[in-house]
């Protein structure tokens, strides 16, 4: 039977283009995706992103939660400050020996009750020339020496003040008026971080890290600004051998206090690198920094009352973030 010669050539024509590029005959066309199944996906991966959030939001209930039953089952445990078969100095003796009223807080802190009347006192220090000079002195020399470098001449010793207080972010030349909010223990905190961690503090002060605003917060009066909102974020300024505000964050920081007096400067130094973090991530101006101090006090309120909160880093870690 005779073939028909057009068929022959075709057949010679498909086996050279298969010779010439196997690929395209050995490899099948992907299928076409339908509208549907474009649709299908999008909703399977829109479920995914919301049960995902969902369970990070659960987690975060779930912790809160059980922060929540810590603290009550500590306060069902709470006796009141005076006993009806007590009277007179022995009654405040036995108010002071059952500071907290707690039992998980008792061991610690029996015998160390005023260190919380000394607290008392810190919080409420107003700042005078006479008694503070020597520590806004200690300020002035260890802000300038970082880098091997002495202070810089000018200062009053009388009045204490000179035109480079505006330098590190007081906003006069009397540091003394910046003082009247945060009262002395905003300028202790300054002077801890001053002499204990110059890099920090020439790092916030300076602001070496990252691009800067054309509108910088400044350093000191920002400072002292973190402090006075902390002390009412924490609800430590009635914090005493007598008296503890029932919130978490209060009961947090009386446990760090009671292990380490300086754990409010800490809390401090840590909480504007945390917020220097946030500046510059939010790439803020001036007019942002009262949201942003919000936002970082609010989160190291609920950082510091939670029950795994032993160590001030823990708030400028990056683990912990603002939710």
């Amino acid at each position: 039977m005779k073939s028909n010669p057009r068929i022959r050539q075709r057949c010679s024509r498909t086996e050279k283009e298969r010779d010439q590029s196997p690929d395209k005959w050995c490899s099948s066309p992907p299928p076409r995706r339908t509208h549907l199944s474009v649709q299908l996906t999008h909703l399977m991966g829109g479920i995914g992103h919301c049960l995902g959030g969902l369970w990070k939001r659960l987690i975060t209930i779930v912790d809160d939660v059980i922060d929540i039953c810590h603290w009550y089952i500590w306060r069902r445990w709470q006796s009141p400050l005076t006993h009806s078969s007590v009277s007179g100095d022995h009654q405040n003796a036995a108010g002071a020996s059952s500071l907290l009223h707690m039992p998980l807080l008792s061991r610690e802190i029996e015998g160390r009750a005023d260190a919380f009347d000394i607290w008392n006192e810190r919080v409420h220090a107003r700042y005078s020339h006479e008694k503070d000079g020597q520590l806004l002195e200690r300020l002035w020399n260890a802000a300038w020496s970082i880098g091997g470098d002495s202070a810089p001449q000018g200062l009053s010793h009388t009045t204490y003040t000179s035109d480079r207080w505006v330098d590190l972010g007081f906003q006069s030349d009397d540091p003394s008026r910046d003082f009247r909010g945060g009262g002395v223990l905003s300028l202790t905190c300054l002077v801890y971080m001053a002499e204990s961690a110059p890099h920090v503090f020439h790092r916030l002060m300076a602001k070496t890290c990252g691009v800067r605003s054309d509108y910088e917060y400044p350093f000191a009066a920002s400072c002292i600004s973190v402090v006075f909102s902390l002390i009412d974020a924490l609800k430590i300024r009635t914090l005493s051998s007598t008296h503890i505000d029932a919130s978490p964050s209060s009961y947090g920081f009386a446990h760090l206090y009671i292990r380490d007096e300086e754990a409010f400067e800490k809390i401090v130094m840590h909480t504007m690198l945390y917020l220097d973090e946030i500046w510059l991530s939010s790439s803020a101006s001036y007019m942002d920094f009262p949201r942003i101090q919000k936002l970082v006090c609010a989160h190291v309120q609920r950082l510091v009352g939670k029950r795994w909160f032993t160590d001030p880093a823990m708030i400028s870690s990056s683990s912990f973030t603002i939710t």
